[in-house]
């Protein structure tokens, strides 16, 4: 168990496939029990990135 704070792009990565997203995804898998920090802003960043790979031709559907 170890700890990884994460920036708003590595953690779009968790939830769009992109280079790096398998390592991100290991890190954040909640059986391995590593301790995630983040910042406060991250949230909102996260979620303002991935809009924008909604709203972009061939992005994100609402279900990924």
């Amino acid at each position: 168990m170890s700890h990884f704070f994460l920036d708003s792009s590595a953690l779009v990565k968790r939830y769009s496939p992109e280079r790096g997203s398998a390592w991100v995804k290991w890190r954040t898998e909640p059986t391995v029990r590593h301790t995630i920090i983040v910042a406060e802003i991250t949230l909102a960043e996260v979620a303002a990135a991935l809009a924008a790979k909604h709203r972009a031709p061939h992005g994100l559907s609402r279900q990924e």
